[in-house]
Formats: structure tokens, sequence, C-alpha cells
């Protein structure tokens, strides 16, 4: 593919011979046609929210009813169109860590992790493997490629001979059997149970696993569109230097935002900073790195440094279209990926632990279930909710918390009028982004202004990056197979948690009791029962589980068989859920646990 056009000559043509994306003129836009955030002299909220009464609304997200097909876009956007099903072709199943990639030790587990924002590996000293796909994804293998995994659309395989993939849609059903690349291979398949337990995988950890991955926690791209650790889209003009991430004891995230070269219409993030522990990490664009004020040497083609506080910090070498890359990893689990374009900016995405009174661009981050009380994910520094561009200006980095070696320019707002993208630009936008994978409908928005309006598709990739981890879970239609595994989908009639729980737990009708954590620390469970010898760690699917979740839903602990005397993790303080399930099948458990709070 020929190399991209400079900035400056991507804002002198448009996408489509013929329109003039920046002449200022406004036509009757094709749906949706995506208009630019107004400049902070404008009391209106950026496109993709409305104010009333001075309180953000927030458009929902529409997500497909199946997820998409787990890919990563090319710079051509062009479509995919699987001809097998997309779990014949996870990218876990090779049994391999990407490369180039980072890696830290997470207890007994070695992390690697690449450059596709969500997406990573986690193998253990005993050849275990686990693979998770920035869609929700995940595999499992136990050795080289005997392993199971699930697609994003619930889809099932196993390769119970490490070559022939078996693959079984949501409902068991077989899908047929394919080669490592896709191909059909002739041949009768077993029922679903019987392949996947002949792989002899941990499918009771993976799944575990897969359902308590570190949450999204917030990230930019573009002109910029930012989507913050609760879901929420928005855009803003304003220029400058801001928090993205604050009152994280472990980290501060800053970001610079610069108009476009050579254009006052748009803006794109110029410079990342990031303070972890006692050092400072400076990343531009043009994929250099400072680490406290110094600058390091550049990737050939790859480099790793381990920081003070246990931190390790990856880069690599930028492709063909000089785009570099670079990840953080915390031993907390938490994981930042910066993409770098030189022309075009910056994406960053964060995954990211929820922290009590977290803030910044990034958003406080909020409970998901229905009933819940919501926080507002976009606060001031006050924890006040205002307009949009009020909240981004107050997040502004003052002088003793800024993280950059230069100060930022004088002005705050990009000079010129944001242009309104022509109807035909609008429509090829739109076609480039849905046919690069991006779904949710304020994210196609985003994504189509960008690319409408420069005729670049160099924006697809990190508008990819950003929008597919943000709701990706483990699809329901594997959860619906485990006890305890997932919260149910409304938030459930909880009892306040008595000394000790004495009661009858029906198949299919799990209880749920409130556990209020006034200080931090660890939750413990003792049950009446001790276990059985060669009790598994993680019960089967069908299996009586016992499990902790957090006020927004997430499971805080794994899936804990009914008997012995389990304990979580220091958790923070807090309101937490605790559900307990009987067996899938038969009558009626008694259960008998006493709980024990910091």
């Amino acid at each position: 593919m020929a190399r991209r056009r400079s900035a400056a000559a991507l804002l002198t043509t448009a996408a489509l011979a013929g329109v003039a994306v920046l002449s200022g003129c406004t036509t009757s836009t094709a749906p949706p046609a995506p208009t630019a955030s107004p400049s902070p002299s404008d009391s209106v909220a950026p496109p993709s929210m409305t104010e009333s009464a001075g309180v953000p609304s927030v458009e929902p997200s529409t997500a497909p009813a199946v997820p998409p097909t787990p890919t990563r876009a090319t710079p051509s956007g062009a479509p995919t169109q699987p001809a097998t099903p997309a779990a014949a072709r996870l990218d876990g199943l090779s049994g391999k860590a990407p490369t180039p990639a980072a890696s830290i030790k997470l207890g007994s587990l070695t992390r690697t992790q690449g450059g596709t924002p969500g997406e990573y590996t986690e193998s253990s000293p005993g050849g275990g493997f686990h693979w998770f796909g920035a869609d929700g994804a995940t595999v499992g293998c136990r050795t080289g490629t005997v392993c199971v995994g699930y697609d994003a659309a619930g889809n099932t395989v196993a390769v119970p001979d490490g070559k022939v993939r078996l693959v079984y849609g949501p409902d068991g059903k077989a899908l047929g059997r394919f080669d490592s690349s896709g191909r059909p291979v002739g041949g009768g398949q077993p029922p679903m149970e019987q392949a996947v337990a002949a792989t002899r995988v941990d499918v009771a950890g993976l799944v575990d696993a897969a359902s308590r991955r570190v949450p999204f926690a917030g990230g930019v791209t573009g002109d910029p569109h930012l989507i913050t650790a609760g879901g929420t889209r928005y855009s803003t003009q304003l220029l400058g230097q801001f928090v993205a991430r604050a009152n994280d004891p472990e980290r501060m995230v800053q970001l610079s935002f610069v108009p476009l070269p050579n254009s006052g219409a748009v803006s794109i993030v110029s410079a990342l900073g990031v303070r972890t522990g006692s050092q400072t990490i400076e990343l531009g664009t043009d994929s250099l790195a400072a680490l406290d004020g110094k600058t390091l040497p550049a990737p050939q083609p790859m480099i790793q440094q381990e920081l003070a506080n246990g931190a390790v910090l990856g880069r690599w070498q930028g492709n063909d279209q000089q785009t570099g890359y670079a990840v953080l990893l915390w031993p907390d689990g938490g994981s930042l990926v910066a993409i770098a374009d030189p022309n075009l900016g910056m994406t960053v995405v964060t995954f990211l632990p929820q922290i009590q009174g977290q803030g910044g661009l990034f958003g406080t981050g909020r409970p998901s279930l229905p009933g819940a009380t919501i926080t507002p994910n976009l606060l001031d520094r006050s924890g006040n909710v205002r307009g949009v561009n009020e909240v981004v200006a107050d997040w502004r980095a003052r002088d003793q918390e800024r993280l950059f070696a230069e100060t930022p320019a004088t002005a705050s707002s990009t000079p010129a009028p944001v242009p309104t993208v022509p109807s035909k630009a609008a429509e090829f936008g739109q076609q480039q982004c849905e046919r690069a994978g991006i779904t949710a409908s304020l994210d196609v928005s985003a994504c189509s202004f960008d690319v409408g309006l420069t005729g670049d598709r160099g924006f697809l990739p990190g508008h990819v990056a950003m929008s597919t981890p943000v709701e990706s879970t483990l699809a329901p239609a594997i959860g619906r197979r485990w006890t305890a595994l997932t919260m149910t989908a409304e938030l459930p009639a909880a009892q306040p948690v008595p000394e000790l729980i004495d009661t009858d737990v029906q198949p299919r009708r799990p209880q749920y009791f409130t556990v209020p954590i006034r200080k931090p620390g660890p939750v413990g469970l003792e049950f009446v029962s001790g276990c059985r010898d060669n009790q598994p760690a993680h019960p089967p699917a069908d299996a009586a589980a016992v499990r902790l979740f957090d006020a927004a839903g997430r499971a805080v602990t794994p899936r804990w068989p009914t008997c012995g005397q389990p304990t979580s993790a220091a958790l923070p303080a807090g309101t937490y859920y605790l559900q307990i399930a009987a067996p899938a099948q038969g009558s009626a458990q008694q259960v008998r646990v006493e709980v024990q709070l910091p």
C-alpha cells in the first residue's frame, strides 16, 4: 500500500474526488453525519453527548446481537468475510504468545502483552497457557496446540489432537472440522462435551480467569474522541495538557492535545505522560520516549525496561506507516497501550483496577447493573457534574502535577471553526469504519468524522483498538453454562449478610447477600462442611459454587466450591454481593457459611 500523505496534504483534499472537506460548506449529511465538538465558547456539548440542565445526557451505545468477529483492522479497511466460524481462527489456538511483546511476572504466571489493547496471554510454569482476545474471546491450552476456546459470539472450539479444530455453536451443535488455516476438514465430530473433555484442558480455570479480567479504564484516539471507564463517549476541542487518570496511588496518566499539523481546524493527541511510582515516562508521536527527563534508546526492533515499582515498559519499532507501539504493564494486572502515528496522533487505551475516587478525563467508572446507583462517569475535580468542556478544562494539568517537560501553548482551543463533514465524505467514513468491524453507533460516528474529514483510513486502527474492548466480556452463551460465573442481568434482591448464612438454595435460583466492607482487607468464608479430598479448585460448570462481586457486577474472587475456608485478596472498602448457587440439576442444597469481614 502506498505511504499515507502528510497531514497537510490530508487536510487539503477529501476522501472522494472533488469533495472539499475544509471549505466550510454544509450539506445534508447521510446519517450518521458526525460533527465535531464545538469550541469552548459555545455552550454546547460535543456530538456524542448533549446537555440538559447542565447534566450530560449520553446516547446509549448500540451493540450487535452477535459480537463482531475478532479481527485486527488493517489500514485499508477492507471487509473481513470469514469462510469459517471465528472460533476456528482464534489467534490463541497457536499456543504461543504474540511477538514482539512485553512480559511481566504476576505471581506464578507470566503475562505477555503485544500492541493490541485488551489482548494478552498468561502462561504457568507447568505449561498451562491462556489467551485473552480484545473482544472477549478466550483460549486455554494444556500443552502445545491442544486447546479449548470460545469466540465472542459464544462458539466453542476444541482441538483434542492439537491439529483439527472442532467447532460448535452456542447451542452445542456441531459446525464443522477445520485445519489451522480455517479450511474445512472431512470426518465425523463427537458431541461438544466429549470433544472438550478429550483435551483435558482446565476449562473451569480458563472460564474463571476470563470472567475476572482487569476492566477497561478509558481511552482516546483521533480528533480527540474519548471513552470513559464507564463507557461514556465524548469529544473535545480544548488544547493543552490534561489529567486522564487521577487519584490512583499506583499511576497518573496525562495527555497533550495540539492542533493537527498545518491545520487549526481539528486537534490530536500529541504526547502521553505516565507517572508510575516515583518515575515519569513521556511518549510522543515520533515514538521517542523519555524516563525522568532522559531520552531512552530507540527500540531495535523491541526493547523492554523494568521500572522501580515493578512495572514494565515495552516499546517496539513502527511498521511501514511509521506507527510505533508502547506497552506499560503493572504488577496489579493493569496495562496501558499507546499507538503513536507521527501524522495522525496517538491512541491510548488503558485497563486498570477500579480505584475509589478515581477521576480525570477517563472518568470514574460506574456500576453497570440495572437498578444500581449510577455514579456519573465524567466529574470535575470536586466531584461535580458539569458541561463536558467545563469538566475537561477543570482537569487541565496544574504546574505542580504536570508530567511533561514542555509547557503547553497558550491557546486553549482550536482557533478555526470546526468543519462539518460533507455527506459523501461522511458516508465514505461510515462505510470504512463499519467494514473495519466497529459496531457501536457512537464509535462509528466518531470514526466516521476522522476518516470522512481527512480521507485517511489510517485512523481506523486507533478507533478499532479503542472501541473493541470497551464492553467485551465472555459471551453470555458461555456464561449461562456455569453456576455463579456472573451476576444476573438485574441487580439482585440481596439480603444483608448475617453472621451465619443458613439457607436452602434451589437449582438455577441463586441467592445474593449484601456484604459491606468498611475498611480494606480480605473477605473470608468458613463453611460448616470441609472440602473432600481432591476437590477441584474451580467447581465444574454445573456444580454448587459461591462468588463475590463488586457493586458494578464484576467478579472479585474465583468461583469457590461450597466447602472449606476460601479467602479473597484484599478488597477496597465498598459494597459487594455474595452469590450462592446450587447445582444446576437436582434438589435444593443447604448451605451454612460464616462470612468473615476485614
